[in-house]
């Protein structure tokens, strides 16, 4: 990550103190990603926001026609503004998510509310294992949880995300698995289909559509990714839309750019049960 200068101000909150925290985002702040967080005069982070264009998102905020409106509130709260820039917009997501964790902002509502309950994410075991959101740990002693997350459905809208990016199931924990290298089972028992499989957003570990150690190989992915270790599902969805973008397939080079929000799950801890 690249960071920025933090900008500290020790002037009260007045119109004079706002001036003065505009003029010098206009003047220092780039149009780049990154995260920027409003602080109050004793230094508390009030309010953590993320923006692919930081000077632009942080001008827009002085603009609020209304005292009533939520950015005028925080601004009067504030004392100055501190912003990071980072990689891609993708990074930002992630360092959102990590400085409301350690901060818990007052103005942070919308994540507060959103789901009202701590969510974890669990990784089930066996054959194929897939993704969940859970309300917590279940006492299964070979799964794997990573959290907790403020808000679970921000974190099922990301999962969803994540499951398309690496291309794993997310069908029914008891739904009977046939790879494609145990051909005698799969003749025998095939699945009637795989509808995610077809449109190329599954392996389809339940049709034969790739062999254990093929799965295997995403599911340890994805563990790195949630661990914080492997930006590698960033890098397969930049990639995609690249090649989507090529071959003129805009809306669905949109489609994956919105794949943004899985990093929100990114830097979480793992926990076993």
């Amino acid at each position: 990550m690249i960071r920025g200068t933090p900008r500290l101000e020790t002037l009260p909150t007045s119109d004079d103190q706002l001036a003065k925290m505009k003029s010098n985002v206009r003047e220092t702040a780039a149009d780049r990603p990154g995260v920027y967080r409003m602080l109050s005069s004793d230094g508390e982070v009030l309010y953590v926001g993320k923006s692919k264009r930081v000077r632009s998102r942080l001008l827009s905020y002085f603009r609020c026609a209304y005292p009533e409106e939520k950015g005028a509130r925080i601004l009067r709260s504030a004392e100055s503004i501190e912003w990071d820039y980072t990689s891609s917009e993708f990074a930002a997501l992630l360092q959102e998510l990590r400085m409301i964790k350690r901060f818990r902002p007052r103005y942070n509502v919308a994540m507060k509310q959103d789901g009202r309950n701590y969510a974890f994410i669990k990784l089930t075991r066996g054959p194929a294992p897939k993704l969940l959101v859970v309300r917590g740990p279940t006492g299964e002693d070979a799964d794997i949880y990573y959290g907790p997350f403020v808000g679970a459905l921000r974190v099922g809208e990301a999962l969803r995300e994540l499951n398309d990016a690496l291309m794993l199931r997310d069908c029914r924990a008891d739904l009977k698995m046939f790879f494609s290298d145990q051909t005698e089972l799969f003749q025998l028992a095939r699945t009637p289909g795989c509808i995610r499989h077809e449109i190329s957003k599954c392996l389809g570990p339940c049709v034969g559509g790739c062999s254990e150690s093929q799965y295997d190989e995403r599911v340890a992915l994805a563990r790195a990714f949630l661990d914080g270790s492997d930006d590698g599902p960033i890098d397969m969805l930049r990639t995609q839309m690249e090649r989507l973008s090529t071959e003129m397939q805009f809306e669905r080079a949109a489609a994956l750019r919105r794949g943004k929000s899985l990093l929100r799950l990114h830097g979480a801890r793992a926990r076993r049960r």
